[in-house]
């Protein structure tokens, strides 16, 4: 079950980086992912669920509130597509990393393989979405259920 509460809180487009700044500096130490895709900025906070492809490829893991789970990799597009119907995945926004050997890897083309994951994937306990002058703040509560605060 999903619970949802809206409150609209209005933010003028040229507040939002230093919000987004002074955010990220509060939390500096916790696990922060930030992107911009116009014209919305998103910053997930916390880990509600993630899928690590390891450095060379060949082993994935799977992270959640009910342990970590591993498997060897046939196909990265196979294990994006399992985590991404996992239910605590499916229906929310994911936050990616992809490492610098990937485009080597996906080609078939022989690296050395260095200590970052070729993949994470990650979905946030918390998010604050910022647009069109307002500011969206979601989060999973241990309980599991949605809380969205919207403005």
């Amino acid at each position: 079950m999903k619970i949802s509460e809206f409150l609209h809180l209005a933010l003028p487009e040229e507040q939002w980086l230093p919000t987004i700044s002074g955010v990220l500096r509060q939390f500096a130490e916790e696990e922060c992912y930030v992107y911009e895709r116009q014209p919305c900025w998103y910053l997930g906070k916390g880990c509600l669920a993630r899928l690590h492809i390891n450095a060379d490829g060949t082993q994935a893991t799977f992270i959640d509130g009910a342990g970590e789970q591993q498997w060897a990799v046939d196909s990265i597009t196979d294990c994006a597509r399992r985590f991404m119907a996992h239910p605590q995945v499916k229906g929310r926004r994911v936050y990616g990393q992809v490492g610098f050997n990937f485009a080597a890897h996906a080609r078939g083309i022989a690296f050395n393989a260095g200590e970052w994951p070729l993949l994470t994937l990650t979905v946030p306990r918390e998010e604050l979405i910022f647009e069109k002058g307002n500011v969206t703040v979601m989060r999973t509560p241990p309980t599991g259920a949605d809380v969205c605060v919207s403005g």
